[in-house]
Parts: C-alpha cells; structure tokens; sequence
C-alpha cells in the first residue's frame, strides 16, 4: 500500500511541477503560429551548390554575409522540423540556444521569421 501512495504522490508532484514551470515561462505567441526552436548553427556562408536551401538560393554571398541566419529545428507533434531563421544583427545567438520563431516553409522561397530569444545555452 505505501509503494501505492508513494507512486501517487510521486506523479502528483511530477504533474504539480510541469503546470507550475509552464506558468513561469516567458510568454510564446502561440495565437500567431509561434513555435520554440533551438539553434543548431550559424550559418555565415553560403551553403555548396548541392545542399541549397530554397530560401536561401536567391540571396548572394554578400546578402548572407550582411544579415545573419541560423538554422533551427523544432517539434512538431513526433518530428523535428528544420529550417532557416533570419535573426537581428544586434541579437546575439549561438549553437543550443532556444529561441521563439514564426515558421515559414523554405521550400516556398521564405525566411522563417524571429521572435525573441527563450533560453541561452
């Protein structure tokens, strides 16, 4: 019977600590398509012509050079999803952080869009 209770009370506090995390979690935008992602790398050169990104390829060197895109991934339902995200220059993010994006498909040519930065790594 304590194994029982002891389980219970175990799961109460697990469930208990998730609700309370959530609570005290930056506010995402979810109502306008926000998603979290966390950065997987920095990209500062234009990609060989065999790995193009769609939403890249009409953008030249000196474009990518100028701006600064990062490329993301985030779940959606039981997959990762990867994509290219253009970030302020003045907005300092590297590899692990977790940050706020507005999904765009690059397949379509567009730039996923930044929000704000969640967590740094």
């Amino acid at each position: 019977m304590n194994k029982h209770i002891s389980r219970q009370l175990f799961i109460f506090f697990f469930c208990m600590a998730g609700i309370f995390s959530s609570a005290f979690a930056m506010d995402i935008h979810w109502d306008q398509g926000a998603r979290r992602a966390w950065v997987l790398s920095i990209i500062s050169t234009k990609p060989p012509e065999d790995a193009i990104l769609p939403c890249l390829d009409s953008l030249t060197d000196d474009d990518i050079q100028n701006r600064h895109f990062v490329k993301v991934h985030y779940r959606h339902i039981r997959k990762f999803v990867t994509m290219i995200v253009e970030v302020p220059k003045d907005t300092e993010v590297k590899a692990g952080d977790e940050i706020e994006i507005i999904p765009e498909k690059c397949s379509e040519g567009k730039i996923s869009t930044f929000v704000q930065v969640l967590q740094e790594k």
